[in-house]
């Protein structure tokens, strides 16, 4: 995918050649991510499509009253961290984005785009959801989806991510890397 103005462009990696049609996005660091089957294509606007012929299946504006809802951009939209990712479970998706006003994190419904919840617990930027979809960290804090537990595992987070076994790699603020390690 490229991204280019206020859209998407979906290229054959092959022949370099248009393979699906614009994909509207809210601006340049707005992000797109195809499902683990490669059948749709989630945008963080929040949007869904499906691949076979690139027609929307949804928009979350038209699902939900959403404060992620799409706008107009304008040279003062500013979303610099976005990010979208499908939960392991296949039911929904999780939105972040972030900009000078600070971060917001949602869960969609894969189905039809409804706002399932709110993350408040949530400050940073690009949350991210573990291999088995149970938890989600962001920055310093981790969240356990399915009973709301939430645990601060290290102050000098940034960022962070999830190892493919689950364990946590954090960006730390004097730009070191570090590996905290999943215990059972």
């Amino acid at each position: 995918m490229a991204f280019g103005g206020w859209q998407s462009n979906v290229l054959d990696v092959k022949s370099g050649t248009m393979a699906g049609r614009f994909l509207p996005t809210l601006g340049c660091n707005a992000r797109a991510v195809f499902s683990p089957d490669g059948t749709l294509v989630a945008t963080s606007d929040p949007r869904l499509y499906r691949t076979s012929d690139w027609s929307a299946v949804w928009s979350a504006s038209d699902a939900s009253a959403d404060p992620f809802a799409p706008v107009a951009p304008t040279e003062f939209t500013k979303e610099f961290y976005d990010d979208i990712q499908f939960r392991p479970n296949a039911q929904e998706l999780l939105v972040s984005r972030s900009g000078d006003e600070g971060s917001e994190h949602a869960l969609y419904s894969l189905a039809d785009g409804t706002l399932i919840r709110h993350l408040p617990e949530l400050q940073s930027m690009r949350a991210k959801i573990s291999p088995e979809g149970n938890w989600v960290v962001s920055g310093t804090t981790i969240l356990h989806l399915p009973d709301g537990e939430q645990r601060v595992f290290d102050a000098q987070s940034v960022l962070a991510t999830f190892a493919p076994n689950g364990d946590i790699v954090a960006l730390l603020a004097d730009n070191s890397l570090a590996r905290y390690c999943r215990t059972n």
